[in-house]
């Protein structure tokens, strides 16, 4: 038996960098799941969006944050997203989806619940995850 923890692989940069691109290879490389952080925020956007929450509502929508499980799941070389354990892969990737995350991304209550599930996802190591702030915020430890 290998006690040899896995990794955690943390992959910042800017839009369009091709961190994804590179994380996805490289977890497939190394046999490890690959997390893509906006995903996740992008999940939590289709959330706030299905129950017609203003996306000024910081409040309301920090409570919705809280409330809300996000899985995922390779399968088949392709990450899946649940949301509140509902396929949500293909709806998180809509228009309407992407023009509306942003604001979502830069809240504080929203940042913190989904900093700590990744850190959760985390925890074991074998992963690699992409985003912004995994190194210095999600694990600076690593």
């Amino acid at each position: 038996m290998n006690s040899r923890k896995k990794l955690i692989v943390a992959i910042d940069g800017t839009v369009g960098s091709g961190k994804s691109t590179v994380a996805k290879l490289l977890a497939k490389k190394l046999n490890y799941l690959y997390i893509d952080t906006g995903a996740m925020y992008r999940a939590i956007t289709l959330k706030v969006m299905n129950h017609n929450i203003d996306l000024n509502n910081t409040l309301e929508i920090t409570a919705l944050a809280l409330n809300t499980n996000i899985k995922l799941i390779q399968q088949n070389d392709k990450l899946q997203v649940f949301l509140d354990n509902k396929n949500v892969t293909e709806d998180i990737r809509t228009p309407l989806v992407s023009r509306n995350t942003s604001p979502i991304c830069d809240i504080h209550g929203v940042r913190k619940r989904l900093v700590a599930l990744q850190q959760e996802m985390g925890k074991h190591g074998g992963i690699v995850m992409e985003g912004r702030d995994i190194s210095t915020v999600v694990f600076p430890e690593n």
